[in-house]
């Protein structure tokens, strides 16, 4: 059994949008309660996600692949896990950092 879900950023209209958009942080919490379907990983950024036995190994991919398709960005399985993403803030740190370290090559962000 193969278990897939998209989460489209476009079909929200929950978040504060600024001119801008919506903030990294917003976009990585909306994500991650889409896969999760638990309210909680969106206000308590310090919620740990594995240990707390909110995510799985199987969400663990659905929410690679989420935000990966939402950022643009290539994340390998082998780049994160329980360790790295342990908790909502983890998850929102790396994605801004590869956001940042694809900007400063030039917007490559593969």
């Amino acid at each position: 059994l193969i278990r897939t879900r998209r989460v489209s950023l476009y079909l929200f209209s929950d978040l504060d949008e600024t001119d801008m958009g919506p903030s990294v942080q917003e976009r990585v919490l909306y994500v991650l309660e889409q896969v999760t379907q638990i309210p909680e990983t969106r206000r308590n950024l310090a919620l740990r996600l594995f240990d707390s036995r909110l995510v799985d190994s199987i969400q663990m991919v659905d929410l690679m692949v989420a935000l990966s398709e939402n950022f643009s960005i290539y994340i390998s399985p082998t780049e994160v896990g329980p360790d790295t993403w342990a908790t909502p803030a983890d998850i929102i740190v790396d994605i801004e950092r590869r956001l940042a370290a694809a900007s400063d090559k030039g917007g490559d962000y593969r």
